[in-house]
């Protein structure tokens, strides 16, 4: 089982296993096109992307950080 599966299972895992630091870079540059961007279709798009399903009235307002 990957770091990955383990973690998304709510397993004990290694936070510090190549393939989630490959996720974690990829995340940051979502969030940074996420606090740069000035259009809201795309900011929506890129939290999609970071967060997976996202309900019609949410809203998130720049900046956003995460891991």
């Amino acid at each position: 089982m990957s770091e990955y599966q383990k973690m998304i299972s709510s397993q004990p895992y290694n936070c510090m296993a190549p393939e989630l630091t490959q996720l974690r870079r990829e995340a940051a540059q979502r969030y940074r096109r996420f606090n740069q961007a000035e259009d809201e279709a795309e900011q929506r798009a890129l939290l999609a992307e970071l967060i997976g399903e996202l309900a019609e009235n949410a809203f998130i307002c720049p900046p956003l950080y995460c891991t």
